[in-house]
């Protein structure tokens, strides 16, 4: 088709040259190049209609992909939670039971924890992801929530030999938010920091009412390596992680992402010179009385 359009195009062109040549009148040769301009103006048009269609229809394959994922992860959740969950406090039972001279025993049970907890890990990403509509709204403290999140990373193997600075602004505005997923995303950026920095240096967080505007800003900075600059648009994609196998799923930062999209924010992420990786969220404020602070 496209081969025939162009053998006609060519035609067109040489009885216009005939045309000017033979003298039979500059009209009738600029109607005809008004014709080729107006052809191709019409193919490029189709050209990139269809590319847009094409371009649609793979996202649309895309998102339905990710949907049946979400499905499949509501279906089997609760089945993979309550055994883990069994494994993962009775392990910490024996753990406790056993004497601290049998390190062999005791370092076999903490493999066993970290494993299942991994896996629980895994459940809780894929859980997030397929939830966000029905995401519980109430009105939070931004520092107040992130203060609970080191809290409770504080007691973590990973977190021992990492020192934390905080920067919070006093009186900051409340934001309407799922604290349960909000925390979810500040654990999914503080753990990727950690393992970043292999478990050893410095993460920054710091909390801003950004001035003359209905936003509040959350940051989050490491002393790792940063962030590869040909992987940094990818890290947020579905199922793409630099980390092996068995200790990434991919879903972490994607899952982050859409969680915050939902509260209608932003997440970012960059590399700090003199630093590591620097996350960036952002959110809309909402105005409430002091008193109904969460």
């Amino acid at each position: 088709m496209i081969k025939e359009k162009l053998f006609i195009k060519y035609i067109l062109i040489l009885i216009l040259l005939f045309v000017v040549a033979t003298g039979a009148g500059m009209f009738i040769a600029i109607i005809g190049i008004f014709i080729i301009i107006k052809t191709n103006k019409l193919q490029v048009t189709k050209t990139r209609k269809e590319g847009t269609e094409n371009k649609d229809r793979l996202q649309y394959m895309h998102t339905e992909k990710l949907a049946s994922i979400g499905r499949l992860a509501a279906g089997v959740a609760h089945e993979l939670n309550s055994p883990l969950t069994g494994i993962i406090i009775f392990s910490r039972l024996l753990y406790d039971k056993t004497p601290k001279d049998d390190i062999s025993t005791r370092d076999d049970l903490n493999i066993i924890i970290e494993q299942a907890q991994k896996c629980s890990n895994i459940v809780s990403n894929l859980v997030g992801y397929s939830r966000h509509g029905n995401a519980k709204q109430v009105s939070v403290n931004l520092n107040h929530l992130i203060e609970k999140t080191l809290f409770i990373l504080a007691n973590h193997v990973s977190f021992h030999n990492i020192i934390i600075e905080r920067q919070f602004e006093e009186n900051i505005p409340l934001i309407v938010c799922d604290p349960l997923q909000l925390e979810q995303v500040f654990i999914n950026i503080l753990m990727n920091a950690a393992d970043a920095m292999e478990l050893r240096g410095k993460i920054y967080v710091n909390t801003r009412h950004i001035a003359d505007s209905n936003i509040v800003e959350a940051s989050i900075m490491d002393t790792g390596p940063g962030i590869d600059k040909d992987l940094i648009e990818k890290i947020f994609n579905p199922f793409f992680t630099t980390k092996p196998i068995s200790k990434g799923t991919g879903l972490g930062l994607y899952v982050s992402r859409e969680i915050i999209n939902n509260m209608k924010g932003s997440i970012s992420v960059t590399n700090k010179e003199g630093f590591g990786a620097h996350f960036k969220i952002t959110l809309p404020i909402i105005s409430l009385p002091p008193n109904a602070h969460k």
